[in-house]
């Protein structure tokens, strides 16, 4: 039997380490490393997300998974550096 999703997801973690992950890209041009066992529930569980930057309603980049292969977290924190400076928009 597949596990039931969880809706128990901090969109604050997902928001913060997104944001982290562009700074850190700046700073060092590669997407920041996200521990997921320091994330509790959901964020560690396999997830697929998508990353969509806007600059005054403006597309400015949107990357994503569509299929779960790592954490969330980690998805998020990897979709959120590529948004951000892989996207050729």
């Amino acid at each position: 039997m597949a596990p039931t999703p969880s809706t128990d997801l901090d969109a604050d973690d997902l928001l913060a380490t997104a944001e982290g992950s562009i700074v850190h890209g700046l700073e060092r041009g590669r997407p920041l490393v996200v521990d997921a066992g320091a994330h509790p529930g959901p964020l560690a569980d396999p997830g697929a997300a998508f990353v969509t930057l806007k600059r005054d309603d403006c597309l400015r980049g949107c990357i994503g998974t569509l299929e779960p292969h790592r954490s969330l977290i980690v998805d998020v924190a990897e979709n959120a550096w590529a948004a951000a400076f892989r996207d050729p928009r």
